[in-house]
């Protein structure tokens, strides 16, 4: 297995999802507040980001309701936290060219910092959380439909009721999957 984790084997690509803030709020944390930039050459990057993250955003704060609910908190407890959060939208890619290779961890074992970690289908099998008891499973995204996954804001606000999920990236398939997916290109060579 290649274990080489301090070579970055995924791009990722942050987009804020927010609404517009204040002037105030603009400048007294500028850097925070920093408008979105586009990658060149890709012109529906915007309008795609912008939708996806909006339909992420909402998905996000309908299960925060729930679990305020579940908990017996008012049902706006975690969304009026969230209000004016920094939500992003990260996707990640990799280059198949280089990193397809079999037995490779993209992203080791981890956890997210923020509050609700949402993951769409992926093109490829590869993510993997890890139960309590130190079992790894494989998680399965069903077509039209996202994981939600807690992260470590999760966990502190409930006391540790609600366990972060740890979690890796590993490329364990063939990559037969990936390749029927058409947006990636492969060189069958490698």
């Amino acid at each position: 297995m290649n274990t080489n984790l301090k070579k970055k084997k995924k791009w990722r690509y942050f987009w804020k999802v927010q609404k517009k803030k204040s002037e105030e709020k603009t400048e007294e944390f500028r850097t925070l507040n920093a408008e979105n930039i586009s990658p060149q050459g890709i012109p529906e990057w915007k309008e795609v980001c912008e939708d996806w993250g909006a339909c992420m955003l909402g998905a996000a704060k309908t299960i925060s309701e729930g679990v305020a609910i579940g908990l017996k908190l008012n049902r706006s407890y975690f969304t009026d936290l969230l209000e004016n959060g920094p939500h992003l939208l990260a996707p990640t890619g990799i280059d198949f060219n280089k990193y397809g290779k079999l037995n490779t961890i993209i992203a080791g074992y981890h956890y997210d910092l923020n509050f609700i970690t949402l993951h769409g289908k992926s093109r490829f099998p590869g993510l993997y959380i890890w139960l309590r008891d130190g079992r790894r499973c494989a998680v399965k995204v069903p077509e039209g439909c996202l994981i939600a996954q807690a992260a470590k804001q999760l966990e502190w606000i409930t006391g540790g009721f609600v366990y972060m999920i740890l979690y890796t990236l590993d490329f364990f398939g063939d990559g037969s999957e990936a390749r029927k997916g058409g947006a990636l290109h492969f060189n069958d060579e490698n």
